[in-house]
Order: C-alpha cells, then structure tokens, then sequence
C-alpha cells in the first residue's frame, strides 16, 4: 500500500504549523529577554531600564522582517530591511551567547556599552523603514488617483461617409440572365409553334393549354422573339 503525502493545504496542518511557530516565537523571545536584559546591565542601564533592550532587539527582528515580506510583495528594494534583520538577528544571537559564557568584566564592559549604543540606530532605521513604506505606499495612490486616463479620439471624415453611402444607395446589382433549361427551351418553341397558327391564339389560351401563367407564356415568346 502506496504511503499517502501530507496535504499541505489542510487546515490541521496549517493550523498546527501556525501554533508550532508562535510557541517558537514566544520561547525564543523569552529567553532572549532574560539575556539581553542581563546584558543591559552591562552597559550600565539601570536594571528598571534594562527590559527594554531586548524589546529593542527582538521588535527589530519581527519588524524588519515583516518590512521585507511587504517590500517584497510591492516589488521594491528589499536590501535595507536585509541588512537590518541580519544586524539585529547577530546582535541577539551574540549577547545571548555571551550572558551564558560569563565573560570578563572588561569584555562585558565592552558588550554591554556595544549593545546600548545600538539604540539611535535602531531608532534610524526604524522610523526610515516606516517612511520608507508609508512613502511608497502613498506615492503609488497618488500616480494612480492622477494619471489621466487616455481618451482614444476617432476623427471621421464625413465626406467620405456620405460618400460611401451615396456609392451604395445608387449601387444597382447587375442583372441575372436567364438560362434556358431543356424544359424551358420545349416550352418556348411549344409557344412559338402555337402562336404560328391562323390566326395565332391568345397568351391567354397558350398558358391553359400548356398549364403555365399567361405572363409566363407572354415571356416565353418574347425570348423567343429575342
């Protein structure tokens, strides 16, 4: 029995997925606040301050990173959010890593003082990311609400429509001759060889003796005659 392949689009998996990643989510951000806010300490921020650093980081990361699905997803350049999200994810990974070594004072003296000093740049790149979207979305609305519309104009020449008109109404389709069938070609030498006689019948009498109109015994003779 052929095994049967995970269905990616069903809601238990999607559902499940989603769960998995913000558990991953909270987790990770847990236990990095733990030790970003320790690393804090280490630049000299008072310990009533510190929680906010490792919300400076880690709101970085998700910040930058949503910044690049939607830059992505309009077609713009996505390198400032890269290299954002790369800065702070390095950040975060090097201050947890070293709260666990337990560094020398020097080096976290240097850690520390390193991390604070990232605050006005995550500021810069913060509110430049946000002006970036903001900007860009407001720009396309804008060429949008006002490029004209093109108009398709249609110059008609109306000398050339009457004339054409004129053309057709005085047209006349060319007249169809008559082709004389075998039958057709009796029936008129039937009609000539009656209206020979003395004195000759009436069309009248030729078309109830043939079993034709009058007027189509009339035209019979007349193609003859022709």
């Amino acid at each position: 029995m052929a095994a049967r392949r995970l269905d990616a689009d069903r809601a238990p998996v999607v559902v499940l997925t989603i769960l998995f990643g913000v558990t991953i989510a909270a987790a990770s951000f847990v236990l990095s606040f733990h030790g970003l806010r320790d690393v804090a300490t280490w630049g000299r921020v008072p310990l009533w301050l510190a929680w906010l650093v490792p919300v400076m980081i880690d709101a970085a990361v998700l910040c930058y990173t949503l910044a690049w699905l939607v830059q992505r997803a309009r077609r713009e350049s996505v390198w400032l959010s890269w290299v954002s999200l790369a800065l702070f994810t390095a950040v975060s990974t090097l201050g947890n890593t070293l709260h666990g070594w337990e560094p020398s004072e020097a080096v976290q003296r240097i850690v520390g003082t390193a991390v604070v000093g990232l605050a006005p740049l995550a500021m810069l790149l913060a509110t430049h990311t946000l002006a970036q979207l903001l900007t860009e979305r407001v720009s396309r609305v804008d060429e949008t609400a006002t490029t004209p519309t093109p108009v398709v104009s249609r110059v008609v020449d109306l000398g050339a429509v009457r004339q054409s008109l004129a053309g057709r109404r005085h047209a006349r389709p060319p007249r169809r001759r008559r082709t004389r069938t075998p039958d057709r070609q009796a029936l008129a030498a039937k009609v000539r060889e009656l209206r020979a006689q003395v004195p000759p019948p009436s069309f009248e009498a030729i078309g109830q003796e043939l079993h034709i109109p009058k007027s189509t015994a009339h035209a019979l003779y007349q193609e003859v005659q022709a």
